[in-house]
């Protein structure tokens, strides 16, 4: 997966609760994903929007983060 495949996915499936590579501030309970220069991360906000630190998932490679950060918002949608 890369980066345009993933933005269709998030509009196709209408999925909500997610912070993409820092696009607004963090929100109560949503999935976030960035990159810090050299590797991905892949963490969530716990109700009162901070970073759960046990929730970072670091990753060298995009089509990793970029799955696993797809795969954590459709739980965050059911």
């Amino acid at each position: 997966m890369n980066m345009a495949d993933a933005v269709r996915i998030l509009e196709q499936e209408r999925l909500r609760g997610y912070n993409w590579f820092g696009e607004h501030k963090v929100r109560p309970g949503e999935v976030l994903i960035d990159y810090d220069g050299a590797r991905w991360v892949v963490c969530a906000a716990d109700e009162r929007a901070c970073i759960v630190d046990s929730s970072r998932r670091f990753f060298d490679q995009e089509e990793e983060a970029l799955a696993c950060f797809i795969r954590l918002v459709r739980l965050g949608s059911v």
